[in-house]
């Protein structure tokens, strides 16, 4: 069985797809963008990675199944190009982009929702499910706690579960995309002065100058700290316990593996999905209840 996977972005959506991997039985060809391949390249559960910009290669190409979790107009007009025996997520229909019945739990919710802005960013508002449990549903199947899966020179030099040192050394996300401002945590400072003061090992994240560098610069930690953010996928994927800070984004789509505190900002809703950069969402959470999380 040929499956088409259509995942380019952001970088931890595509770390939070990977579950869906254990259980596509098949052979497995994933289309993602090039920022994006380092998380993928080595996975053994994929014969074929594809970056996007290359992507008219398989045009015409058979295939049992194409999931497309993708909203771009770039994206639909490919899937509308390629011959699916079945096809879940976005499309094209008459210079429209529609999408299929199976995938409506989560493009409800989402920018191209046929329900309209409001009532989608409602519908997202009220979800308690997670983001695998949406996607797994897509595909006909449920999800039981499948694990991410990452490249496998991420995991060298991971702590195991278990074998932590009593004062462990933990990783500090302070950053986040452009386009979240809202995300970052303006108290990561004076919480670190906290950590400093108990005398507790830590890592503050920076720039790195590769992808792959930056996963195991988190494998050598055994908690991160982060806000909603690509290190906090990375570190789940690690097998990390995570304090994870949620300023603006949905804490329900998260599934923590039972390792995973969430600390929610008491004024979430006001500034539920804002990208406004002058909004301070985090500025809710005190150092002290993130130290207490910890």
């Amino acid at each position: 069985m040929k499956i088409l996977i259509i995942k380019l972005g952001a970088l931890g959506d595509v770390v939070r797809t990977t579950p869906l991997l254990r259980v596509l039985k098949g052979e497995i060809t994933w289309i993602t963008q090039k920022s994006a391949l380092p998380l993928l390249e080595g996975n053994p559960y994929i014969q074929r990675i594809i970056e996007s910009e290359e992507s008219s290669q398989i045009i015409g190409e058979r295939f049992q199944l194409v999931l497309n979790l993708e909203e771009s107009l770039s994206a639909c007009e490919l899937v509308n190009q390629i011959d699916a025996k079945e096809m879940v997520g976005p499309y094209l229909s008459n210079d429209a982009i529609q999408y299929t019945d199976s995938s409506r739990e989560w493009f409800d919710m989402s920018l191209i929702s046929s329900l309209g802005k409001k009532k989608a960013n409602q519908k997202k508002w009220e979800n308690r499910r997670t983001y695998q449990e949406i996607f797994f549903k897509m595909i006909g199947k449920e999800f039981k706690g499948e694990e991410y899966i990452l490249p496998e020179q991420g995991k060298k030099g991971t702590v195991p579960l278990g074998t932590v040192p009593f004062f462990p050394t933990l990783g500090l996300e302070p950053r986040s995309g452009d386009r979240w401002t809202e995300k970052r945590w303006i108290h990561f400072p004076k919480f670190k002065e906290i950590l400093l003061k108990e005398k507790i090992p830590l890592i503050e994240f920076e720039q790195y100058p590769s992808l792959k560098q930056f996963i195991q610069k988190i494998s050598t930690t055994s908690t991160v700290i982060t806000t909603d953010s690509l290190a906090l996928h990375l570190a789940l994927g690690l097998q990390k316990k995570v304090v994870a800070l949620f300023t603006c984004t949905s804490p329900h789509e998260l599934y923590g593996y039972n390792r995973t505190t969430k600390v929610i900002s008491p004024l979430l809703e006001k500034y539920f999905y804002s990208t406004d950069k002058t909004l301070k969402s985090g500025e809710a959470i005190s150092p002290q209840t993130v130290f207490e999380a910890l």
